[in-house]
Order: structure tokens, then sequence, then C-alpha cells
């Protein structure tokens, strides 16, 4: 898929955006290095691994490392 905003990839997987699930933890990966291009951070991720059902979170959108402002 292409970047930001680039929606041209779903049509590739027959896929809708409608289709994904939202608010849920989906899996786990390691954050390897986070690097600047063209004034966007990208992230880069290793030991990327599918959940097998998804987990609504308890608390915190993002519990293990969002800190609110």
């Amino acid at each position: 898929m292409g970047g930001r905003g680039d929606l041209s990839g779903f049509a590739e997987l027959d896929c809708e955006t409608s289709d994904l699930p939202t608010g849920l933890i989906v899996g786990t990966a390691t954050i390897t290095a986070c690097t600047r291009n063209n004034g966007h951070y990208e992230c880069h991720f290793t030991d990327v691994e599918r959940l097998e059902h998804p987990h609504r979170p308890k608390r915190m959108l993002q519990p293990v490392w969002f800190k609110p402002f």
C-alpha cells in the first residue's frame, strides 16, 4: 500500500476499510526504529504477530505505551 491516506491497496486485497476491526488490539510488534521522512515519522516493526482473537483494551486506548499529555 502507499502512503498515509492512500486506500488503493484495499482493492488489491478485496477488502473495504469497514471490514477491519476498530478499537481492538489485533496484534503485537516490536518497534525497532523510528525515522523521519519528508516531515513525517515512520516506525519500523519486527516480530509482528496477529492475535488469534482481537482483544478490547480495558483502560486507555493504547494501554501499554500511550500516555496522555
